[in-house]
């Protein structure tokens, strides 16, 4: 009996001592989802950033290190070159760390670009990082459309006027 409780005992004292995994800092949407589709298109540039449509913020103190940011739901190809998270006062910064509680939103800014010669469609994009030493992931719903040169048949690539 003795030898029980000094077990319990020990493996409530190894327990207590770690993070379990539910307990990281996880990603979210800071307030609502104000976004749809961002067109892109060879006039545009490559870099865009979700800055006015989503911003992402921890649940909890802390902070996380985004690892990469893959296109998810993508009709035709695109890849990211580079990415950052921006806070919200600072447009130019170039962290993979985010560590800011709601409230204090920081931004997804990414470099894209297409690889075929078509447009190409993403639904949003998956954020992998590493919170208190494991793995998560994050889906950002936040679409991007590229629009290839000439292509005037999707709605977001259609000239206004």
């Amino acid at each position: 009996m003795f030898r029980r409780r000094m077990s319990a005992l020990a493996l409530l004292a190894l327990v207590g001592g770690c993070s379990l995994p539910g307990d990281d800092p996880r990603i979210v949407v800071d307030g609502e989802f104000v976004g749809g589709r961002f067109p892109l298109s060879e006039h545009s540039g490559s870099q865009v950033s979700s800055a006015g449509m989503v911003s992402i913020c921890l649940n909890s103190g802390g902070s996380v290190t985004v690892d990469r940011v893959e296109p998810w739901n993508v009709v035709g190809e695109l890849k990211v070159d580079g990415f950052a998270i921006v806070p919200a006062d600072q447009p130019d910064g170039d962290s993979h760390v985010v560590d800011h509680e709601c409230g204090e939103p920081e931004h997804l800014r990414l470099t894209v670009h297409p690889v075929g010669e078509g447009s190409a469609v993403a639904d949003g994009f998956t954020l992998h990082y590493t919170s208190g030493g494991s793995p998560y992931e994050f889906r950002l719903p936040w679409g991007l459309h590229y629009c290839a040169p000439g292509d005037e048949t999707a709605q977001p690539c259609r000239n206004p006027g």
